[in-house]
């Protein structure tokens, strides 16, 4: 069901991978590449003639990102009309691609020849029904309603934050330094060239506990930037920079804060690189922790007055481990008790038969823990955590497939999950503000009306 391809800034395409691509995935093909304040695109039935104009086109802007795409068509005729990628809205300043089925309610109708992503971008997705994709919210919501399809957005609209979005990144594959929708590549998209230098994939980091040094290099490698182009940006030398990326210095504070800016960076991650370059947060052990929350008769009848109202409750270690809970929440997360972990439960057998979106969940797990580990990067639970971890494909999967941070929850993005009689339900998550120096809060899992993408 079609292959689309991102090619961050500066990053040589592979016309030989988009023509094998190509070959699987015959009934249209498109492209855009952003040069400077303008998107320029292209469309057409035949393979070749589109490649080829691609290629011209992105020689004459190869600093700017571009995407190619080619269809296979599950809803919609097959006409140029329905080659991606599609204006939303019609506006030339914004293009969205997408790889997958979309949900039923943009699928067309009696004597409608569109394709659902073009129905999308027309009439569904500019009302932004999720909010705006520059907040956690509504890039979450959109994500989520995704499910498992891949979603590429280009804009130059000043009004948006940021000019590549990209939607469910870690379903599908990087391959020298090139975002493919598809994880199962064929071998012959995915083979170099012989006697031809090309940028090498970044090299990220499996499950870590996160440092400055790492952190920052791995800001400039999502980007797509070269370390010359990132020093243009942020107003200092590459030599200072690749000081500040091999941990030989640190950056002092109005240095980071240019770093900062200069990126663009979001509030969660500004505020994560400023906490790896303070002091780490010491935490209390976790028996302390569940010690003191049986000590406090007011915490644990907070626990029965959750229950009493139906509603599963926990109190937690910002690590995401348990200290207590009431029934109904070892009953909503089965097994929770054998990993005493919420985090580690996200990755368990358990939670592939409960989560209804395992994969959106784990890629937040993965953002909170991040955050978290680099706040208290010196605690015993952030080294405990990382060895757990580490055996399990999913987590390394997922942590090498996003720089991005969470600090906490959106209470608008609730959990998608299945009851104990296999019925889909929403929980909206809650989290206090912490207690004990904010080692300790308490998460509700208040249940409503299922809200989530349609499932098959």
């Amino acid at each position: 069901m079609c292959l689309l391809t991102f090619i961050p800034a500066s990053v040589a395409p592979d016309p030989t991978a988009l023509r094998h691509g190509a070959e699987s995935n015959p009934h249209g093909h498109g492209f855009a590449v952003i040069a400077g304040q303008a998107i320029v695109t292209g469309h057409g039935m035949d393979s070749d003639a589109v490649i080829d104009l691609f290629a011209r086109v992105r020689a004459q802007h190869p600093r700017g990102p571009a995407l190619f795409h080619s269809r296979y068509a599950t809803h919609g005729i097959r006409t140029v009309d329905n080659c991606h990628p599609f204006r939303l809205a019609g506006d030339q300043r914004t293009v969205l691609a997408h790889n997958g089925v979309l949900p039923k309610r943009v699928h067309p109708g009696p004597y409608d020849w569109r394709s659902d992503t073009r129905i999308a971008a027309e009439d569904y997705l500019p009302g932004e029904p999720f909010g705006s994709i520059d907040t956690y919210r509504g890039f979450r919501g959109l994500e989520s309603w995704l499910g498992s399809s891949k979603l590429l957005i280009f804009t130059v609209d000043p009004a948006f934050d940021q000019q590549v979005y990209l939607f469910g990144e870690s379903k599908g594959q990087w391959d020298n330094g090139i975002w493919y929708s598809k994880k199962k590549l064929n071998e012959r998209i995915a083979r170099p060239h012989k006697g031809r230098q090309r940028r090498r994939a970044p090299n990220r980091p499996q499950v870590s506990i996160p440092d400055l040094a790492t952190t920052i290099r791995w800001i400039r490698e999502d980007l797509g930037l070269t370390q010359a182009q990132a020093a243009a940006e942020v107003n200092f030398s590459a030599v200072h920079l690749g000081r500040f990326e091999r941990g030989e210095s640190k950056p002092p504070p109005d240095t980071l804060e240019r770093i900062i800016s200069g990126y663009r960076l979001d509030k969660a991650m500004a505020s994560h690189l400023r906490e790896l370059a303070g002091p780490a947060i010491m935490l209390a052990p976790p028996d302390a922790l569940r010690r003191y929350v049986r000590a406090e008769k007011s915490l644990r009848l907070n626990l029965e007055r959750f229950q009493a109202r139906a509603i599963p409750a926990a109190f937690i270690d910002p690590f995401w481990n348990l200290l207590a809970h009431n029934d109904l929440f070892a009953a909503a997360l089965p097994g929770i008790d054998d990993s005493g972990s919420i985090s580690v439960w996200m990755f368990s057998d358990y939670s592939k038969t409960v989560v209804a979106d395992p994969e959106s969940e784990g890629s937040w797990t993965v953002a909170m823990l991040k955050s978290a580990l680099g706040r208290h990067r010196s605690s015993a639970q952030a080294k405990d955590l990382v060895s757990t971890l580490t055996p399990i494909s999913d987590a390394r999967r997922l942590w090498a497939a996003s720089v991005n941070v969470s600090h906490g929850r959106d209470s608008q993005c609730p959990l998608h999950a299945y009851d104990a009689n296999h019925r889909l339900v929403s929980y909206q998550l809650s989290l206090t503000d912490g207690m004990l120096a904010h080692h300790v809060q308490l998460v509700t899992a208040t249940p409503e009306a299922y809200s989530g993408p349609e499932l098959v």
